[in-house]
């Protein structure tokens, strides 16, 4: 049975890639505008070909239609360029997901979740349609938490030169695969190494809500004799796994190293001994290691 990956999971090329873009009515029938992308290498869920795509910026950002290299990125990706961050990607991607009207009306409501107004091409506040304010409306009541799973699509940004620059940073509709319910598990520090394949960017440990950046911090952290960091490396990363799909021999183990770290007040680290966290750490990283708990599995990365 398949599993949904999550759009925040995306596999894309690190590299640049080539780009056309057009906003020729006859091309773009179905979206504001048509990226085509060249130059891919094999391997990522993104290939050679025409791409549904809306503007990323604001309405007087021009759109450049010269082929030209830009790099690609999750709009969940924390590595997203600083220029490109915007807290209402999620709301964005379930405009996407849930269209109503017409490309026009789409792009309006891309506009203003990402702008706040909707601005004509002289600078000045103009009115939404209908369609695309009840787009707005339906976003902010339901799309502040929403991650596209598989089989629905994802908003990826197309990155020349980031918001406010000489061109318009476009982004595409990738649809997001889904995968087999047989991943192989991915050690703590592959996922310390890269952050921008993690499934989900906040995790519950021990019954504490952890921030990405928490996170980072804790998998970038010697043990040096504590044994919830030892912990915590493993429990995130058996975390992160299952949210990618790896669910074979590891529901009791999650739960026994939360049970663990819920003992405590704080927040890792604990600076502990505990003989009780080396023994489920151990565990963990049975299920973390290659997939020894999953015989036959494949990798992912």
């Amino acid at each position: 049975m398949a599993v949904p990956q999550l759009a925040s999971a995306l596999n894309l090329p690190t590299v640049p890639v080539g780009v056309s873009q057009s906003q020729n009515p006859s091309v773009a029938t179905n979206s504001y505008l048509v990226v085509t992308l060249s130059s891919v290498p094999s391997g990522f869920d993104v290939s050679n070909g025409n791409y549904l795509a809306w503007c990323g910026e604001s309405q007087n950002t021009t759109v450049d239609t010269n082929p030209k290299t830009a790099i690609l990125y999750s709009t969940y990706d924390p590595a997203l360029p600083v220029t490109m961050q915007n807290a209402n990607w999620p709301k964005v991607n379930y405009v996407l997901n849930h269209k109503q009207g017409t490309p026009d009306d789409i792009q309006q409501a891309i506009w203003v979740l990402l702008n706040g107004n909707l601005y004509d091409f002289t600078g000045s506040v103009t009115t939404p349609s209908t369609l695309a304010q009840a787009m707005i409306s339906d976003a902010n009541s339901n799309g502040g938490g929403f991650t596209p799973s598989g089989g629905q699509v994802t908003a990826v940004v197309v990155y020349q030169d980031g918001y406010a620059g000489t061109w318009q940073d476009t982004i595409i509709e990738v649809k997001v695969p889904s995968t087999a319910p047989n991943w192989c598990g991915l050690t703590w520090g592959f996922w310390k190494n890269h952050t921008s394949v993690w499934p989900v960017y906040t995790l519950t440990m021990g019954g504490k809500l952890y921030s990405y950046q928490e996170l980072s911090a804790i998998l970038g952290a010697a043990v040096k004799g504590d044994d919830s960091i030892n912990l915590a490396h493993q429990l995130i990363a058996a975390k992160l796994n299952y949210e990618m799909g790896v669910y074979v021999g590891v529901g009791s183990y999650i739960t026994n190293a939360d049970s663990l770290l819920a003992q405590y007040s704080g927040k890792v680290p604990l600076k502990v001994k505990n003989a009780a966290m080396v023994s489920s750490a151990a565990d963990l990283n049975n299920y973390n290691s290659d997939g020894k708990l999953q015989p036959g599995c494949t990798m992912r990365y």
